[in-house]
């Protein structure tokens, strides 16, 4: 029965139009968070699944702080930054890589549903309450979101697929850039076919080329690509590609994408 009306509730979200998906998305965001105890570190497995050997979360039992900058950057020699570098968790949820990083500059926490994460049980003593001052939390949509200086690195962690306008998106991480300052790119993706499902919590489906020309039509310019293999989604989403990979002989494959994009 459960997943009879799992189906029913999903079957109704592909009829939506987009701006009717990303307000249901919303929605349901917040309440996969009520739910999800703090310290839960979304970004961690990302970064191993793309050969960082960050660890595992145990490792990082305080959160706030608990992760050199240094350790993310020097995988990347043509990433160079300043003494105090001016960092940005875009659609950083409550418990985005932000709040981890460690270094001597500021880093802006930006995401449109920071007043509600803030008050969630569990988050506001753990992390919230903990914050330094040189992490700046701003309650704005990545589309339009500003600050009062330029960055020189920006991530997009686990976010680009859940937002109103992705390609609004990423030009707002160009004008947030510094000339010469970095996009760090993480995003769920399909590794080949074009992909044609819609998951309530993911109002937009990508494929490699599809965010290639996506990044590209913003002005940056592309570094680095990395794809690697990866399931996610909810069964019925799984179950929609297998029935779409039924008699064909180049399977559609859930994937994630790292892409390092540069401001010239």
């Amino acid at each position: 029965m459960r997943l009879l009306r799992s189906a029913i509730a999903y079957a109704k979200s592909t009829l939506l139009p987009p701006t009717q998906r990303w307000r249901q998305a919303q929605s349901k965001e917040i309440q996969y968070w009520r739910t999800t105890p703090p310290y839960y570190m979304p970004w961690l497995a990302r970064l191993n699944r793309f050969g960082y050997r960050a660890g595992e979360p145990s490792r990082y039992d305080r959160y706030v702080d608990c992760l050199p900058l240094s350790t993310i950057t020097s995988r990347f020699a043509f990433i160079q930054l300043p003494d105090r570098p001016v960092v940005v968790d875009l659609g950083c949820g409550p418990s985005g890589i932000g709040y981890a990083l460690s270094h001597s500059g500021t880093t802006y926490c930006i995401d449109p549903l920071l007043d509600e994460y803030r008050n969630l049980p569990g988050y506001k003593e753990h992390i919230f309450d903990r914050l330094p001052s040189g992490k700046v939390l701003v309650c704005q949509p990545g589309e339009s979101a500003v600050i009062d200086e330029r960055a020189d690195l920006v991530f997009c962690i686990n976010v680009l697929d859940h937002t109103k306008a992705p390609s609004a998106v990423l030009n707002n991480c160009s004008r947030l850039l510094k000339r010469g300052g970095h996009l760090f790119l993480l995003v769920d993706g399909y590794l080949n076919g074009r992909p044609r499902v819609i998951d309530p919590l993911h109002p937009h489906q990508f494929s490699a080329e599809g965010l290639r020309s996506l990044i590209e039509a913003c002005g940056m310019t592309l570094v680095h690509f990395q794809e690697e293999e990866s399931l996610h989604g909810g069964r019925i989403q799984q179950l929609q590609v297998a029935f779409q990979n039924l008699g064909r002989s180049r399977k559609i494959q859930f994937g994630e994408f790292l892409a390092i994009a540069t401001k010239g």
